[in-house]
């Protein structure tokens, strides 16, 4: 099976790779496997573990302008990418590469026009929703919507949209690639804009209370800073992304995670699993269906309130090595279970399933 992935990368991610990496030198196949090996995003390992287990399997940036305009340049193709010719320089990889499947990110912007043309190269086109989008969505051409959340799942199957449940996963091969012994007693990493207020919330009352946590994250800086003093302020440091966030989960010692409003009480987002898989004792919300991921209290903790949160940050920052233990426990179930190895066959039976 042939297949091409579609992804949007944060641009902010963009910027701080190419701070830090020159790839002027590098061939197109050289470069895309240069920022790959960062590891951003889960469309990484989807990349590399179909071609695993024995399909043909190729990803493409749209937006990394980059990285497109090797691609044209090495096929001889005389447009320049950019946000204004991204969705005609796809294309054209796309008719080049003849896919057998297409599956792209949430990536809203790209409904439409645009998967009506991919229609004329492959009808396999399988898609990601794993958030709030547009309600004028047009999902004509789509096999299949893939999402982690059996909330979206039920609701496009209400309305006659064929959709699967595909879990999170962590790749066991960030491990080699990383630091882990533990500089920090607690982190937090993810969102911290407008859509988070309850998880800013939580963060500021920890805080507040002398809490030793450490605060990455974007969309502080725009909403909070500036005329507004967060009492956050004084524990962040910053966006972090790719290799660099895995080696600070796995050099925390507890991970602290909120789920947005949208997850309606259902346990499953990333962090679950990149903390776990990092080797993280990992501090989740405890919802229905939690146990049925991890073990509670064995493997991960759960906290009922932010009350309860404070007493067991308290317990768990003191007694580090039931900490550490947890952690390992929780990591061993993470690494066997909720592998790319193992999710990767989820993956294939879905397109499998619906493909033509």
């Amino acid at each position: 099976m042939k297949i091409l992935l579609l992804a949007d990368y944060y641009s902010e991610y963009l910027k701080q790779f190419y701070t830090a990496n020159n790839c002027d030198d590098l061939t197109y196949d050289e470069h895309l496997e240069k920022i790959l090996d960062d590891y951003f995003g889960s469309f990484v390992s989807y990349y590399r573990h179909f071609k695993k287990i024995g399909h043909e399997s190729t990803l493409v940036i749209a937006n990394d302008y980059k990285l497109q305009n090797k691609w044209l340049k090495e096929n001889n193709i005389n447009i320049e990418a950019s946000s204004k010719t991204k969705k005609e320089v796809v294309l054209i990889q796309i008719k080049n590469y003849e896919p057998d499947v297409f599956f792209m990110g949430s990536m809203f912007d790209y409904y439409g026009e645009f998967l009506k043309n991919v229609s004329k190269v492959t009808t396999n086109i399988f898609t990601w929703i794993a958030c709030p989008y547009p309600e004028n969505l047009d999902f004509s051409h789509v096999r299949c919507i893939i999402s982690s959340s059996s909330k979206y799942v039920k609701t496009f199957r209400t309305k006659g949209i064929n959709s699967e449940v595909l879990g999170a996963a962590f790749d066991a091969e960030i491990l080699e690639k990383i630091k882990t012994k533990k500089l920090y007693d607690a982190s937090f990493i993810g969102g911290l804009s407008k859509i988070h207020k309850e998880r800013v919330a939580s963060l500021t009352q920890l805080i507040a209370k002398n809490f030793n946590i450490k605060l990455f994250g974007y969309g502080l800086k725009k909403t909070f800073f500036g005329l507004i003093q967060s009492p956050l302020e004084k524990v962040y440091n910053g966006e972090l992304w790719g290799l660099k966030m895995y080696e600070t989960l796995a050099q925390s010692r507890i991970s602290l995670n909120f789920h947005i409003k949208e997850a309606n009480g259902i346990s499953g987002n990333m962090r679950m699993y990149e903390a776990t898989g990092c080797g993280s004792l990992l501090f989740t919300e405890n919802t229905t269906d939690l146990n049925s991921i991890f073990e509670l209290d064995k493997e991960v903790i759960a906290y009922d309130s932010l009350d309860d949160l404070e007493k067991k940050l308290e317990y768990y920052i003191e007694n580090k090595d039931e900490a550490l233990l947890i952690a390992k426990l929780g990591q061993k179930k993470c690494l066997e279970k909720y592998g790319y190895n193992k999710r990767i066959l989820d993956f294939e039976f879905i397109l499998n399933k619906y493909k033509v």
